[in-house]
């Protein structure tokens, strides 16, 4: 169907995974495409959004320490 005042649909860009914010996410608010979302937050939804797998996904350093060290809710056992 149409959508209502968009020209076209715009495409999905990178995904950003931090740990500590630190600036990130106020840097990336500007470039169209691009999504910043903490590492306790990521899922399914963002990294294959529309079910369609294989999105660029750009992890900082923290946000690996992070799931190596387990400090996020979801890897815990």
């Amino acid at each position: 169907g149409k959508m209502r005042g968009r020209v076209r649909q715009r495409a999905k860009g990178p995904l950003v995974v931090y740990h500590e914010d630190g600036g990130i996410s106020k840097a990336a608010r500007n470039v169209p495409g691009v999504d910043v979302v903490s590492v306790r937050n990521v899922g399914v939804v963002h990294l294959a959004p529309g079910g369609v797998p294989g999105r660029l996904t750009i992890w900082t350093v923290g946000a690996i320490e992070a799931l190596r060290e387990e400090q996020v809710p979801f890897l815990r056992r």
